[in-house]
């Protein structure tokens, strides 16, 4: 389902992942989503008679980075990133020792930069405080950073809680939002970008779950929109199929969906009706998915970069 106001050029499908040709020089704007699968790895070797893990995070977000680049070399764009490694001690661009958001910044300004290029990458790591006076106050990481290219700038960053996992996973593991207020450095154009992970998949009642999560983010996209914004847009994790009509059509109903990896790593666009204080148009005018196997890296295999996902894409020409 797409809304009027996100036309798409011919050869740009939602549906139907492609790579990128040479013709499109008016993008204005690329959106990623990625869920970096920081809690596994996909890599092993033999220690005597056992096969035993590798950690290959470090490994998986470098070819990321070269898989965006051969995507589109023109700009990083904004990279919404779920299950981000939160203590590496091996990311490859100094300092080793960092959270995924920011190693994978300058692993991507690293990778753009080296035929000449001077891109710069902002990162955004996610994190929530409890209120003053909160029994039990808690401060951290929430699982999900983006990254915001030039000449994108981050004007604000907030995140939130919107739900809550069933047990069986992490013990029900708090489910969040993060909000990026954004700026164009030289247009000027505004831009809220939300990046989510929404609860696991399961039964009837696990629908229901991502429902109510779901009508949270409608809430605050709706409710924290300022006039003369662009359309906000949505990417994330959202555990639930691009055809699954229970999840899907609750989006819909304020969100046009644009891209997704082919299952449940997705990309939305506010629709107008819901949003009339918003200026200006999105006409897709690719779009690309990053599989998650088949990759080789200084000559080792990289059997999975992301797990079970795969990482759609945009390029979005803007008018207004």
């Amino acid at each position: 389902m797409v809304d009027w106001h996100v036309r798409l050029q011919r050869g740009a499908s939602p549906w139907l992942p492609q790579r990128v040709t040479p013709k499109e020089q008016r993008v204005d704007l690329v959106i990623r989503a990625v869920n970096t699968e920081a809690g596994s790895n996909f890599l092993w070797k033999k220690v005597g008679p056992f096969w035993v893990p590798i950690p290959d995070y470090a490994l998986r977000l470098r070819a990321l980075a070269k898989a965006f680049n051969q995507d589109w070399p023109r700009s990083i764009g904004l990279i919404g990133m779920q299950q981000i490694k939160e203590n590496m001690k091996d990311c490859p661009v100094p300092p080793e020792s960092d959270d995924g958001t920011h190693c994978f910044a300058r692993i991507l300004e690293s990778e753009y930069n080296a035929t000449g290029q001077h891109l710069s990458a902002t990162p955004a790591r996610g994190e929530f405080q409890l209120p003053p006076g909160t029994p039990w106050p808690w401060t951290g990481s929430i699982g999900l950073g983006a990254v915001v290219g030039s000449p994108w700038q981050i004007e604000s960053q907030l995140c939130w809680p919107i739900g809550k996992d069933y047990f069986w996973y992490g013990g029900g593991s708090t489910r969040f939002l993060q909000e990026l207020k954004l700026v164009h450095g030289s247009k000027g154009w505004r831009l809220t970008l939300y990046n989510t992970h929404l609860s696991h998949p399961g039964d009837r009642k696990n629908d229901e779950r991502r429902n109510m999560e779901i009508e949270n983010i409608k809430f605050a996209a709706k409710s924290r929109i300022r006039a003369g914004e662009l359309l906000p847009i949505v990417v994330g994790d959202f555990n639930f199929h691009f055809n699954n009509s229970i999840n899907a059509d609750t989006m819909a109903t304020d969100f046009s969906l644009v891209h997704h990896d082919g299952d449940k790593i997705h990309i939305w666009v506010g629709r107008r009706t819901s949003f009339p204080q918003t200026i200006g148009a999105y006409t897709a005018l690719w779009t690309a998915t990053t599989w998650s196997g088949g990759h080789v890296l200084d000559g080792i295999s990289l059997p999975k970069l992301t797990g079970d996902h795969n990482s759609p894409s945009v390029g979005f020409n803007i008018e207004i």
